[in-house]
């Protein structure tokens, strides 16, 4: 078959299948609403030690799913307190196999940012709200939702099918090259001949998406310490050193005023996108109202590379963020001078840039830059590479030649800041 989308044939379900389909989803929809608010209202933070046992209890509320629709070896494994769940359906002899991935931990929640319970997912105008509603419990079950009607009517799948369900994507995955050098896992993946991942978006109600690239991440934690306690900012004060500047002082080093990474050898690893990938960009993007984007979050201005528009800076370029910063007594007035500072940095990851070489060079500057002597700690937590598919991806034209069955119109072909972890291993 000819490497083009338009060579590709799709299995079409005739029209006794697809009434079938519909009467089945229609019958069943308020259940499978209820799974997945039963679901929701499970807090499984994976980055909280004390909700491990939600991330298990998450785990296993898929795992009786899987059993019951009838895919085979549904399993938790343990990795280091961190859960994946994996599961298979393989008996399509001579079809190719889809592997799909997704996860089911979430990101922490602030209450008084919500118009609702995160914990109880709410339908409000023909959406469900919820903590993890869309981020990845939602089409993690609708995905099952899927495989399960087909199974239910058609008694088998049409290709064999594996899925691997991470509780642990929004703590960066840490545990999974430990998982995936089990050679008993390692071999079970490779079985794999295309993977698909469910952690996405899509268009609209009448277009589909495809991710072609996603950038990587990785990060340092720092900590700089001074005194052995907290001293008197009266008695110490202009004489001792203060963590908390040491980290300003420090931070300070690691961006030039326009906003661009000022860690050496940093953007040196980027790919120069060709014109044609940015002519892409431009047209996807031509719509986009930047002043209406500042006005919406209430910034004066965009910072970063000038060579790029503001969405290709987080699309196919680098860039690194503080994401968190403490010292000192917080909770009031207090006349000391701190025994520590924390921050951490993110950084996101372009196109030919490497999470172990980035956060190398990062916690190089660190060490160059702490002033006054003072130790330095520093640890890193996760790390992604970025993904690039080429539009020759035969996955990609498989994926894109379904969506485009589906909605009668070609999906957009586009690009993400974000980044999923796995995809990288």
């Amino acid at each position: 078959m000819e490497n083009t989308t338009s060579s590709l044939k799709i299995n079409h379900a005739d029209q006794k299948q697809t009434d079938a389909y519909d009467k089945y989803f229609s019958e069943n929809e308020e259940r499978q609403l209820d799974e997945l608010k039963a679901l929701v209202a499970i807090p499984s933070l994976a980055m909280v030690k004390e909700n491990a046992k939600d991330v298990l209890k998450a785990a296993e509320f898929i795992k009786a799913k899987l059993d019951k629709m009838g895919m085979h070896n549904p399993t938790i494994h343990n990795t280091d307190g961190y859960y994946t769940l994996t599961a298979e359906w393989t008996d399509a002899p001579g079809q190719p196999t889809a592997l799909f991935y997704g996860h089911f931990d979430v990101q922490p929640v602030v209450p008084s940012q919500w118009d609702s319970d995160p914990w109880k997912a709410e339908i409000r105008g023909g959406r469900m709200y919820g903590r993890g509603a869309t981020d990845d419990k939602g089409p993690v079950m609708a995905l099952l939702n899927a495989l399960e009607a087909v199974l239910n009517l058609d008694g088998k799948l049409p290709v064999n099918v594996m899925l691997t369900l991470d509780g642990s994507e929004e703590f960066g995955s840490a545990t999974w090259p430990k998982w995936l050098a089990d050679p008993k896992m390692s071999a079970w993946v490779k079985k794999a001949d295309y993977g698909f991942n469910v952690d996405a978006m899509i268009q609209s109600d009448t277009q589909g998406l495809i991710w072609k690239s996603i950038r990587g991440f990785t990060d340092v934690d720092v900590t700089i310490r001074a005194s052995k306690a907290a001293l008197h900012s009266g008695g110490f004060g202009g004489a001792m050193p203060n963590p908390a500047i040491a980290a300003a002082k420090v931070l300070a080093t690691m961006w030039n005023d326009d906003g661009t990474v000022a860690i050496k050898g940093f953007y040196d690893d980027l790919t120069e996108m060709p014109s044609e990938v940015r002519q892409e960009i431009a047209k996807l993007t031509a719509n986009v109202d930047y002043d209406a984007i500042l006005k919406k979050y209430g910034d004066p201005q965009f910072i970063g590379e000038k060579d790029y528009s503001p969405i290709e800076r987080t699309w196919i370029r680098g860039a690194i963020d503080v994401t968190g910063i403490t010292s000192g007594y917080t909770e009031g007035a207090a006349s000391i001078i701190p025994d520590k500072a924390w921050f951490r940095v993110m950084a996101r990851l372009g196109p030919g840039q490497d999470a172990v070489k980035t956060h190398k060079q990062i916690m190089a500057h660190v060490k160059a830059n702490v002033p006054w002597g003072l130790e330095v700690e520093m640890k890193n937590v996760q790390n992604c590479n970025p993904i690039w598919i080429d539009s020759s991806d035969r996955g990609l034209q498989i994926s894109a030649a379904v969506q485009t069955e589906i909605f009668r119109t070609p999906p957009v072909i586009s690009y993400v800041g974000g980044g999923v972890g796995p995809a990288s291993f």
